[in-house]
């Protein structure tokens, strides 16, 4: 069974969490109290997704956020941050060190099933036949993109105070570069958001919420599609 790791010192909001993740019958739910302990238990278990407190003793949550994303064996490992610091500088910080969800207490269980259901479909589409590389910064993106290019890029939009739209641009103004099939997953859905996604040169907008075996279809059909442009030109 998968197993889901709850990483958080309060037991009280530990069986709240372990509640709403066993409404999902495939979990099974396994539980450290402080961050030094779930870090070994991240490498010890493998989990398929990790739900992170902040304020936790030993090693708050964000510093165990980049320990896992800074590691190649933990990198790709989805990742959820439940806190009761709901401001949004908090928010923005969660994400900018790498969480994939930031949800905030008081939590429904329905939230936390859907991000942790959204977490896992991304790792599920791509789990076969492709390596994963995960950047954290457009900064970090552009320096492993000069070093090494991959089969295809798949960029959020909103990424804090930068925009996918700038990595986007600079794919497309990169020689060696500009014939990436770049994909923009995202929650932003308005009309001007695709045209916007599209005219800095993205060549799919997918909308979150997304089926896995739909986003693996596309991912190998743009994939699929840049090697037959590169035969023929």
């Amino acid at each position: 069974m998968k197993k889901v790791l709850v990483i958080d010192d309060n037991p009280t909001i530990v069986e709240l969490i372990k509640y709403a993740v066993n409404l999902q019958s495939e979990f099974q739910v396994i539980v450290a109290y402080d961050g030094e302990e779930g870090l070994k238990s991240v490498y010890a278990e493998n989990p398929v997704c990790v739900i992170i407190d902040v304020k936790m003793p030993r090693m708050d949550g964000y510093k165990l956020v980049r320990c896992l994303r800074g590691d190649t064996r933990t990198a790709n490992i989805p990742l959820i941050i439940l806190s009761a610091m709901t401001r949004e500088e908090d928010q923005m910080t969660g994400l900018l060190s790498g969480v994939d969800e930031y949800l905030t207490k008081p939590f429904k269980p329905g939230e936390l099933n859907a991000a942790t259901g959204a977490c896992n479909r991304i790792q599920q589409a791509l789990g076969s036949g492709f390596h994963f590389y995960h950047a954290q910064s457009l900064i970090e993106a552009r320096q492993h993109l000069l070093e090494y290019i991959p089969d295809i890029v798949i960029c959020e939009v909103s990424l804090g105070k930068e925009s996918g739209l700038e990595l986007c641009r600079f794919i497309r103004n990169t020689l060696s570069l500009h014939h990436l099939p770049i994909m923009l997953l995202t929650s932003l859905t308005t009309l001007q958001d695709k045209i916007a996604g599209f005219d800095a040169g993205a060549d799919d907008y997918v909308v979150k919420p997304y089926d896995a075996r739909h986003l693996m279809a596309r991912i190998r059909l743009l994939t699929r599609m840049k090697n037959l442009e590169q035969e023929y030109y």
